[in-house]
């Protein structure tokens, strides 16, 4: 069962946060691996997957609190407004993570010896 806080914009707004990241994710996969061979080529490292999937994974935690677990505190409506604020701050890390993850390979910066392109 939805909270109380939970309103139809709200829920818009977050849905449409998570929406944005599924597309930026999409875009990322289509875009293709550059293969040089005998060349070495700037890739994504570990940080930029982890800047990718663990800011949307802790909007996609706090999204499950914010829909159906909430707060009993007094200040509810407070813990609820930051739960949201974190969910589209995160969500738009998640995103932007993508689509520069996406740019970096197209990029295809590459480098053999001294010589670079």
């Amino acid at each position: 069962m939805l909270q109380p806080h939970v309103t139809p914009l709200l829920l818009l707004l977050v849905a449409a946060t998570h929406v944005a990241c599924v597309i930026a994710a999409c875009r990322l996969f289509i875009v293709p691996v550059s293969q040089f061979p005998e060349w070495q080529v700037v890739r994504p490292a570990g940080a930029h997957w982890f800047g990718l999937f663990g800011s949307w994974g802790i909007s996609a935690i706090v999204t499950w609190v914010w829909l159906f677990v909430g707060s009993d505190r007094l200040d509810a409506d407070q813990q609820m407004f930051t739960a949201l604020l974190l969910i589209l701050g995160f969500g738009a890390g998640a995103a932007w993570s993508a689509i520069y993850i996406a740019q970096l390979r197209r990029a295809a910066i590459r480098w053999r010896g001294d010589e670079t392109c």
